[in-house]
């Protein structure tokens, strides 16, 4: 659920543009933070002074695959997604988009990671046997939600688009 751009194996291979060796990493990564740099250098292009500021560069983070969707932008229908190597987290929330900020938590989940496979066990939420991770994992997901508006806020989408202002 919701994770269509985390926990997902990501191969680059361009013979002699990239290095030979590869990457393996054994804890959960926003591989949206090695594709840029990767693509872009391949092309002798350097990374915007921006994407330094992403909340995902934050070392807070670190250890997590982090995904967000807006799923009814009308209805300010927001989601966010953790995957650590112990659990899994999904927080629904209603944005305000006028003050950048979480306006109100509509539904949590948290799930355990099997620690044999790194599968994800989804058969029921154990958000209600768990207090102590649910409040520090929606402490996280709050934090990461809060930098990243912020990060809208002051790089708004429509500076990158195409003649956007």
């Amino acid at each position: 659920m919701y994770e269509q751009r985390i926990r997902v194996p990501f191969i680059i291979k361009w013979p002699d543009q990239l290095e030979k060796k590869a990457t393996v990493f054994d804890e959960p990564k926003n591989v949206n933070l090695a594709i840029p740099p990767t693509i872009l250098s391949a092309f002798g292009i350097s990374m915007p002074d921006y994407f330094k500021n992403l909340p995902q560069q934050d070392n807070s983070f670190g250890g997590m695959a982090i995904s967000e969707t807006v799923m009814h932008p009308e209805k300010n229908d927001y989601v966010i997604s953790i995957v650590s190597k112990e659990f899994k987290y999904v927080m629904f929330a209603e944005i305000d988009w006028g003050k950048y900020r979480i306006k109100n938590i509509k539904r949590e989940e948290l799930y355990p990671v099997d620690q044999a496979t790194g599968d994800v066990v989804e058969d029921s939420s154990i958000i209600q046997d768990s207090p102590d991770i649910r409040e520090k994992m929606r402490k996280t997901s709050k934090l990461f939600a809060e930098r990243n508006l912020n990060f809208q806020k002051l790089y708004p989408i429509r500076k990158f688009i195409r003649g956007g202002g």
